[in-house]
Protein backbone atom coordinates (compact mmCIF):
# COMPACT_ATOMS: atom_id res chain seq x y z
CA UNK A 1 0.00 0.00 0.00
CA UNK A 2 2.62 2.39 0.96
CA UNK A 3 4.87 1.28 -2.07
CA UNK A 4 2.00 1.95 -4.58
CA UNK A 5 1.40 5.80 -3.15
CA UNK A 6 4.85 6.42 -3.12
CA UNK A 7 4.99 5.51 -7.02
CA UNK A 8 1.47 7.47 -7.46
CA UNK A 9 4.22 10.67 -6.19
CA UNK A 10 6.63 10.16 -9.00
CA UNK A 11 4.53 12.12 -10.97
CA UNK A 12 4.62 15.12 -8.72
CA UNK A 13 7.94 15.03 -8.11
CA UNK A 14 8.31 15.04 -12.04
CA UNK A 15 6.35 18.67 -11.86
CA UNK A 16 7.64 19.77 -7.68
CA UNK A 17 11.26 19.59 -9.90
CA UNK A 18 10.64 22.69 -12.62
CA UNK A 19 9.18 24.88 -9.63
CA UNK A 20 11.36 27.90 -8.44
CA UNK A 21 9.08 27.60 -5.16
CA UNK A 22 10.66 24.18 -4.33
CA UNK A 23 13.84 24.39 -1.87
CA UNK A 24 17.29 23.07 -3.39
CA UNK A 25 17.26 20.65 -0.65
CA UNK A 26 14.13 19.28 -1.89
CA UNK A 27 14.88 19.45 -5.47
CA UNK A 28 18.16 17.60 -4.44
CA UNK A 29 16.41 14.50 -2.86
CA UNK A 30 14.14 14.21 -6.02
CA UNK A 31 16.74 13.82 -8.33
CA UNK A 32 17.63 11.08 -6.36
CA UNK A 33 15.24 9.39 -6.04
CA UNK A 34 14.04 9.76 -9.56
CA UNK A 35 17.20 8.21 -10.47
CA UNK A 36 17.21 4.94 -8.27
CA UNK A 37 12.89 4.49 -9.04
CA UNK A 38 14.14 4.88 -12.97
CA UNK A 39 17.19 2.21 -12.40
CA UNK A 40 15.19 -0.14 -10.56
CA UNK A 41 12.00 0.37 -12.37
CA UNK A 42 13.11 0.06 -15.73
CA UNK A 43 10.62 2.67 -16.86
CA UNK A 44 9.97 5.81 -18.52
CA UNK A 45 13.77 6.14 -19.19
CA UNK A 46 13.40 8.84 -21.64
CA UNK A 47 11.59 11.04 -19.85
CA UNK A 48 13.23 10.68 -16.82
CA UNK A 49 15.99 11.50 -18.92
CA UNK A 50 14.61 14.78 -20.89
CA UNK A 51 13.40 15.52 -17.27
CA UNK A 52 17.36 16.24 -15.81
CA UNK A 53 17.68 18.00 -19.20
CA UNK A 54 14.98 20.59 -18.53
CA UNK A 55 16.49 20.81 -14.96
CA UNK A 56 20.42 21.45 -16.75
CA UNK A 57 19.15 23.56 -18.99
CA UNK A 58 16.43 25.79 -16.54
CA UNK A 59 17.44 25.45 -12.83
CA UNK A 60 18.33 28.43 -11.34
CA UNK A 61 20.32 26.96 -8.51
CA UNK A 62 23.95 25.81 -9.32
CA UNK A 63 24.32 22.89 -7.56
CA UNK A 64 21.30 21.43 -8.81
CA UNK A 65 21.74 22.03 -12.66
CA UNK A 66 25.22 20.01 -11.33
CA UNK A 67 23.49 17.40 -10.26
CA UNK A 68 20.94 17.12 -12.73
CA UNK A 69 23.74 16.75 -15.50
CA UNK A 70 25.70 14.44 -13.27
CA UNK A 71 22.34 12.18 -12.85
CA UNK A 72 21.82 12.50 -16.66
CA UNK A 73 25.57 10.73 -17.80
CA UNK A 74 24.24 8.10 -14.58
CA UNK A 75 21.49 7.14 -16.57
CA UNK A 76 22.46 6.90 -20.19
CA UNK A 77 23.66 3.28 -19.70
CA UNK A 78 20.46 2.85 -19.26
CA UNK A 79 19.27 4.17 -22.51
CA UNK A 80 18.81 2.81 -25.63
CA UNK A 81 21.06 4.24 -28.32
CA UNK A 82 18.60 5.92 -30.14
CA UNK A 83 17.33 7.67 -27.38
CA UNK A 84 21.04 8.51 -26.01
CA UNK A 85 20.81 10.14 -30.04
CA UNK A 86 17.91 12.00 -28.98
CA UNK A 87 19.38 13.43 -25.86
CA UNK A 88 22.69 14.62 -27.07
CA UNK A 89 20.75 16.42 -29.72
CA UNK A 90 18.79 17.43 -27.16
CA UNK A 91 21.91 18.97 -25.02
CA UNK A 92 23.46 20.56 -28.08
CA UNK A 93 20.44 22.57 -29.32
CA UNK A 94 20.29 24.04 -25.79
CA UNK A 95 23.68 25.25 -25.89
CA UNK A 96 22.35 27.50 -28.37
CA UNK A 97 20.47 29.72 -26.13
CA UNK A 98 21.39 32.98 -25.92
CA UNK A 99 21.72 33.30 -22.12
CA UNK A 100 25.17 31.96 -21.09
CA UNK A 101 24.68 31.92 -17.72
CA UNK A 102 22.73 28.63 -18.16
CA UNK A 103 24.38 27.18 -21.15
CA UNK A 104 28.11 27.26 -19.55
CA UNK A 105 26.94 24.51 -17.68
CA UNK A 106 26.12 21.81 -20.53
CA UNK A 107 29.43 21.31 -22.39
CA UNK A 108 30.99 19.64 -19.46
CA UNK A 109 28.16 17.11 -19.95
CA UNK A 110 27.50 16.90 -23.00
CA UNK A 111 30.82 16.09 -23.60
CA UNK A 112 30.78 13.13 -21.42
CA UNK A 113 27.18 12.11 -22.99
CA UNK A 114 27.92 12.03 -26.59
CA UNK A 115 30.69 9.05 -25.79
CA UNK A 116 27.82 6.82 -25.30
CA UNK A 117 26.76 7.45 -29.09
CA UNK A 118 27.60 4.41 -31.37
CA UNK A 119 30.50 5.42 -33.69
CA UNK A 120 28.81 6.68 -36.88
CA UNK A 121 26.27 8.81 -34.93
CA UNK A 122 29.25 9.89 -32.61
CA UNK A 123 31.00 10.98 -36.23
CA UNK A 124 28.01 12.75 -37.08
CA UNK A 125 28.13 14.85 -34.53
CA UNK A 126 31.74 15.89 -34.74
CA UNK A 127 30.84 16.74 -37.83
CA UNK A 128 28.00 18.91 -37.36
CA UNK A 129 30.17 20.40 -34.60
CA UNK A 130 32.99 21.30 -36.77
CA UNK A 131 30.64 23.16 -39.03
CA UNK A 132 29.06 24.91 -36.07
CA UNK A 133 32.16 26.22 -34.65
CA UNK A 134 33.07 27.71 -38.24
CA UNK A 135 29.26 29.23 -38.24
CA UNK A 136 28.53 30.53 -35.05
CA UNK A 137 29.27 33.06 -32.83
CA UNK A 138 31.91 33.29 -30.54
CA UNK A 139 29.68 32.59 -26.88
CA UNK A 140 28.72 29.29 -28.88
CA UNK A 141 31.98 27.98 -30.43
CA UNK A 142 33.48 28.44 -27.40
CA UNK A 143 30.99 25.87 -25.88
CA UNK A 144 31.24 23.57 -28.49
CA UNK A 145 35.16 23.78 -28.14
CA UNK A 146 35.05 23.12 -24.55
CA UNK A 147 32.33 20.10 -25.54
CA UNK A 148 34.93 18.49 -27.71
CA UNK A 149 37.63 19.32 -24.77
CA UNK A 150 35.82 17.48 -22.02
CA UNK A 151 35.03 14.58 -24.97
CA UNK A 152 38.98 14.24 -25.46
CA UNK A 153 39.62 13.90 -21.88
CA UNK A 154 37.40 11.40 -21.56
CA UNK A 155 37.50 9.42 -24.47
CA UNK A 156 39.87 6.84 -23.70
CA UNK A 157 36.05 5.30 -21.79
CA UNK A 158 34.88 5.11 -25.08
CA UNK A 159 36.94 1.75 -26.17
CA UNK A 160 35.82 0.09 -23.30
CA UNK A 161 31.84 0.77 -24.59
CA UNK A 162 31.96 0.12 -28.56
CA UNK A 163 34.57 -2.36 -29.73
CA UNK A 164 35.69 -1.00 -33.10
CA UNK A 165 39.25 -0.46 -35.03
CA UNK A 166 42.54 0.97 -32.99
CA UNK A 167 42.93 2.92 -36.53
CA UNK A 168 39.48 4.22 -36.62
CA UNK A 169 39.56 5.08 -32.42
CA UNK A 170 43.11 7.27 -33.37
CA UNK A 171 41.54 8.58 -37.00
CA UNK A 172 38.77 9.97 -34.51
CA UNK A 173 40.76 11.31 -32.17
CA UNK A 174 43.14 13.25 -34.07
CA UNK A 175 39.79 14.67 -35.67
CA UNK A 176 39.24 16.29 -32.13
CA UNK A 177 42.53 17.16 -31.29
CA UNK A 178 42.09 19.17 -35.06
CA UNK A 179 39.17 20.83 -34.18
CA UNK A 180 40.72 22.87 -30.93
CA UNK A 181 43.81 23.63 -33.15
CA UNK A 182 41.49 25.11 -36.05
CA UNK A 183 40.12 26.95 -32.81
CA UNK A 184 43.59 27.97 -31.53
CA UNK A 185 44.21 30.06 -35.11
CA UNK A 186 40.38 30.87 -35.73
CA UNK A 187 40.08 35.38 -36.38
CA UNK A 188 38.21 35.43 -33.16
CA UNK A 189 40.19 36.44 -30.07
CA UNK A 190 37.36 34.73 -27.44
CA UNK A 191 37.29 31.62 -29.73
CA UNK A 192 41.09 31.72 -29.73
CA UNK A 193 41.24 32.16 -26.23
CA UNK A 194 38.60 29.22 -25.33
CA UNK A 195 40.40 26.84 -27.35
CA UNK A 196 43.62 26.98 -25.47
CA UNK A 197 42.19 26.92 -22.54
CA UNK A 198 40.88 24.13 -23.01
CA UNK A 199 43.37 22.34 -24.50
CA UNK A 200 45.69 23.56 -21.14
CA UNK A 201 43.01 22.80 -18.32
CA UNK A 202 40.82 20.44 -19.82
CA UNK A 203 43.13 18.01 -21.64
CA UNK A 204 46.75 18.23 -19.49
CA UNK A 205 44.69 19.65 -16.40
CA UNK A 206 42.15 16.93 -16.66
CA UNK A 207 42.17 14.11 -13.50
CA UNK A 208 40.78 11.65 -16.39
CA UNK A 209 43.55 11.17 -17.78
CA UNK A 210 46.82 9.70 -16.78
CA UNK A 211 50.15 10.74 -17.82
CA UNK A 212 50.24 7.61 -20.65
CA UNK A 213 47.21 9.23 -22.34
CA UNK A 214 48.29 12.59 -21.95
CA UNK A 215 51.47 12.17 -23.27
CA UNK A 216 50.22 10.03 -26.34
CA UNK A 217 48.34 13.47 -26.79
CA UNK A 218 51.45 15.62 -26.28
CA UNK A 219 53.17 13.53 -28.77
CA UNK A 220 50.04 14.66 -31.46
CA UNK A 221 50.18 18.30 -31.02
CA UNK A 222 53.22 18.99 -29.38
CA UNK A 223 55.29 20.69 -32.52
CA UNK A 224 51.93 22.31 -33.80
CA UNK A 225 51.35 23.88 -30.94
CA UNK A 226 54.68 25.35 -30.89
CA UNK A 227 54.13 26.70 -34.34
CA UNK A 228 50.67 28.31 -34.20
CA UNK A 229 51.80 29.75 -30.84
CA UNK A 230 52.34 33.55 -31.72
CA UNK A 231 53.60 36.50 -30.01
CA UNK A 232 51.32 38.51 -28.08
CA UNK A 233 51.20 41.41 -26.23
CA UNK A 234 52.15 41.00 -22.44
CA UNK A 235 49.34 43.28 -21.23
CA UNK A 236 46.38 41.57 -23.05
CA UNK A 237 44.31 38.53 -21.93
CA UNK A 238 45.81 36.29 -24.40
CA UNK A 239 49.16 36.44 -22.95
CA UNK A 240 47.45 35.35 -19.23
CA UNK A 241 45.47 32.39 -21.28
CA UNK A 242 48.79 31.35 -22.60
CA UNK A 243 50.38 31.20 -19.84
CA UNK A 244 47.93 29.84 -17.72
CA UNK A 245 47.56 26.84 -20.89
CA UNK A 246 50.94 26.75 -20.60
CA UNK A 247 51.06 25.87 -16.84
CA UNK A 248 49.24 22.85 -17.60
CA UNK A 249 51.69 20.92 -20.19
CA UNK A 250 54.63 22.07 -18.11
CA UNK A 251 52.77 20.37 -14.80
CA UNK A 252 52.62 17.55 -17.07
CA UNK A 253 56.00 17.80 -18.28
CA UNK A 254 57.49 17.44 -14.89
CA UNK A 255 54.96 14.52 -13.75
CA UNK A 256 55.54 12.68 -16.45
CA UNK A 257 59.58 13.29 -16.55
CA UNK A 258 59.28 12.18 -12.62
CA UNK A 259 57.08 9.37 -12.57
CA UNK A 260 57.86 8.06 -15.70
CA UNK A 261 61.32 9.78 -17.10
CA UNK A 262 61.71 11.70 -20.06
CA UNK A 263 59.20 12.07 -23.37
CA UNK A 264 60.46 10.36 -26.57
CA UNK A 265 59.04 12.85 -29.58
CA UNK A 266 59.33 11.48 -32.87
CA UNK A 267 62.26 13.68 -35.10
CA UNK A 268 61.29 12.60 -38.81
CA UNK A 269 63.98 11.90 -41.21
CA UNK A 270 65.27 14.71 -43.29
CA UNK A 271 63.09 14.31 -46.78
CA UNK A 272 64.65 16.01 -50.45
CA UNK A 273 61.87 17.54 -52.44
CA UNK A 274 62.66 18.63 -55.99
CA UNK A 275 59.52 20.52 -57.03
CA UNK A 276 60.04 21.30 -61.20
CA UNK A 277 62.17 17.96 -61.58
CA UNK A 278 62.31 15.93 -64.49
CA UNK A 279 59.63 13.10 -64.36
CA UNK A 280 60.43 10.31 -65.11
CA UNK A 281 63.72 10.25 -63.74
CA UNK A 282 66.06 8.23 -65.53
CA UNK A 283 68.71 5.58 -63.89
CA UNK A 284 71.71 8.18 -64.30
CA UNK A 285 69.16 11.16 -62.70
CA UNK A 286 68.33 9.10 -59.74
CA UNK A 287 71.75 8.40 -59.15
CA UNK A 288 72.64 11.81 -59.00
CA UNK A 289 69.92 12.89 -57.23
CA UNK A 290 70.25 10.32 -53.78
CA UNK A 291 74.28 11.13 -54.24
CA UNK A 292 73.30 15.03 -54.24
CA UNK A 293 70.85 14.70 -51.51
CA UNK A 294 73.27 12.85 -49.08
CA UNK A 295 76.30 15.14 -49.70
CA UNK A 296 74.15 18.38 -49.64
CA UNK A 297 72.17 16.87 -46.02
CA UNK A 298 75.66 16.51 -44.85
CA UNK A 299 76.75 19.96 -45.27
CA UNK A 300 74.05 21.76 -45.16
CA UNK A 301 71.94 21.97 -41.56
CA UNK A 302 68.20 21.87 -41.43
CA UNK A 303 66.06 24.48 -42.93
CA UNK A 304 68.62 25.31 -45.82
CA UNK A 305 67.63 26.94 -49.10
CA UNK A 306 69.77 25.48 -52.18
CA UNK A 307 69.59 27.29 -55.54
CA UNK A 308 71.49 24.34 -57.62
CA UNK A 309 73.29 26.33 -60.44
CA UNK A 310 75.27 28.20 -57.95
CA UNK A 311 75.97 25.63 -56.23
CA UNK A 312 77.29 23.26 -58.47
CA UNK A 313 81.16 23.06 -57.74
CA UNK A 314 80.08 20.67 -54.45
CA UNK A 315 82.43 18.23 -54.89
CA UNK A 316 81.48 18.31 -58.74
CA UNK A 317 78.13 15.97 -58.47
CA UNK A 318 75.35 18.52 -59.48
CA UNK A 319 75.69 20.18 -63.27
CA UNK A 320 73.88 22.81 -64.45
CA UNK A 321 73.12 20.42 -67.31
CA UNK A 322 70.58 18.88 -64.98
CA UNK A 323 68.34 21.15 -64.61
CA UNK A 324 68.48 25.16 -64.86
CA UNK A 325 67.50 25.93 -61.31
CA UNK A 326 65.82 23.46 -58.88
CA UNK A 327 65.18 24.63 -55.80
CA UNK A 328 66.35 22.09 -53.06
CA UNK A 329 64.55 22.50 -49.41
CA UNK A 330 65.88 19.86 -46.68
CA UNK A 331 62.21 19.66 -44.89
Amino acid sequence: EFYRRDIEKIQYIFLSNLKTSTSGIIKKIQIELLLEHTLKSKQEEIYTALHFCNILKVSGIEDIRNLAGQTLVNLMPSLSFQQRNDIAIELLRASEMEDYQFTKYIPYYLGQLILYLTPNELEEVIDDLIEKIKQSDPKLSSLLLRTIGIAIANYPKYRERFSEKEKSYENRLNKMIGILLNGFVHYNLKVKQAAFRVIGREIFGSRHLNLEEKNHIFKLIAKKILTLLAPVNKEGLMFLINSTGLNYMYKFISDYNFYKGSIKLETPEKIAFFPGAFDPFSVWRDLVTVLGTTILCSIFPKGTHIDLPKARGINGVVETSFILQIFFTIV
